[in-house]
């Protein structure tokens, strides 16, 4: 599985690439590409924190942020209707699916990067 040879290729930090030499970052990048076709050959899963592709990376991001978009606007309509519920029962259903909507899109949303000048070397 993907998660079992995590220590093998680990994603590094931005920083941790600057201080090595052009050749090293090319051989780790071509370690980490045949660890990922490897994975996706097998089928298996790729974790948050595995090696991929800068533009795979970038894709799945763009994905889960519209997801989680979604999320919230599937909420705002169920939210308008809380207060026009005729009966707390009602009320509450409402209330159940809108939490429900937004702890889904809390989820989906990847959390901040740190900027570069909050990286501390």
């Amino acid at each position: 599985m993907a998660s079992q040879t995590l220590q093998s290729v680990p994603g590094e930090p931005t920083s941790a690439r600057h201080e090595q030499s052009p050749e090293d970052v090319a051989r780790r990048d071509a370690e980490g590409q045949a660890y990922f076709d490897k994975v996706m050959a097998d089928d298996s899963r790729i974790e948050p924190r595995d090696w991929m592709p800068p533009a795979y990376r970038k894709t799945l991001l763009r994905q889960i942020s519209q997801h989680a978009h979604s999320e919230i606007i599937g909420m705002q309509p169920e939210a308008n209707w809380i207060s026009r519920a005729p009966s707390l029962k009602r009320k509450a259903i409402l209330m159940a699916k809108v939490q429900d909507e937004a702890a889904t899109a809390c989820t989906c949303t990847p959390p901040p990067r740190p900027s570069a000048s909050r990286v501390t070397r």
